[in-house]
């Protein structure tokens, strides 16, 4: 009876959660930060090639990447597999009341993340990048510092991590990257940017290879991270256009 149970395949609840996405960063980063930091083992499952890509489209109800499994769920919207990974690794208050300012914080981000995506798109992305940085991208942030404020403590709500957090820190990675002066300017956003970055498990992950150098994709093709390492003839794959070559 023994040998028979050491060949069963492992108990539903033993399995790994997966988190489906492609190989870079966009929708999927705040919640490879969460599962990072809290140390939950997961599959970071990247889909690469346009045959993969239309096979798995077809199963997607929105058809649209991320996608969350565990033994509970699938999920496939990035903010909501966010907030159910708040709750499952007790990140959030139990109360209604009390998720409310994280409820707050999250929408704005994402508003704030969505913007900086649409002006990637933009024709002036490469030409124009002051007129963005000095206006709509300065009132984003002035905005989101003055609510960062408000806690008066290392983290964006209450008194430890939360999905919020890793939010803000996909959104001001990005800024580090691309407008790293007119972040320089919220020094309350830079300065939680660096700390929340040097929390050992983040910056294990932030230095290891297994980091996608790509932030998303944007009108002149993806948008690579210029502080990645990158080997020579790296290549990003992706299943809309040819490999494109990074390294």
């Amino acid at each position: 009876m023994e040998e028979v149970k050491q060949n069963m395949p492992p108990r539903k609840e033993e399995s790994r959660p997966k988190l489906s996405y492609f190989n870079m960063r966009g929708r999927a980063e705040a919640a490879r930060l969460l599962l990072t930091d809290q140390d939950v083992p997961f599959d970071d499952h990247r889909v690469t090639s346009m045959d993969e890509w239309q096979h798995l489209q077809a199963e997607l109800p929105f058809g649209y990447l991320p996608r969350y499994v565990d033994v509970s769920v699938t999920l496939h919207q990035s903010q909501a597999i966010l907030r159910f990974l708040a709750r499952k690794h007790g990140l959030l208050p139990n109360s209604a009341t009390g998720q409310v300012a994280f409820d707050e914080a999250q929408e704005a981000l994402a508003e704030a993340q969505e913007d900086l995506w649409r002006f990637a798109w933009h024709k002036n992305y490469k030409d124009d990048p002051d007129r963005y940085a000095s206006g709509r991208l300065s009132q984003i942030l002035g905005n989101l510092q003055s609510l960062f404020s408000r806690n008066e403590k290392a983290y964006w709500i209450g008194d430890s991590i939360s999905h919020v957090d890793c939010l803000a820190f996909v959104l001001l990675d990005e800024l580090r990257a691309f407008f790293p002066e007119t972040l320089s300017r919220f020094e309350g956003l830079a300065e939680f940017h660096d700390r929340f970055q040097n929390r050992p498990r983040i910056r294990s992950y932030v230095d290891s290879r297994r980091r996608p150098a790509v932030f998303g994709m944007g009108l002149h093709g993806p948008k690579i991270d210029p502080a990645a390492r990158l080997e020579k003839g790296e290549v990003f794959e992706n299943p809309w256009t040819e490999p494109v070559r990074l390294g």
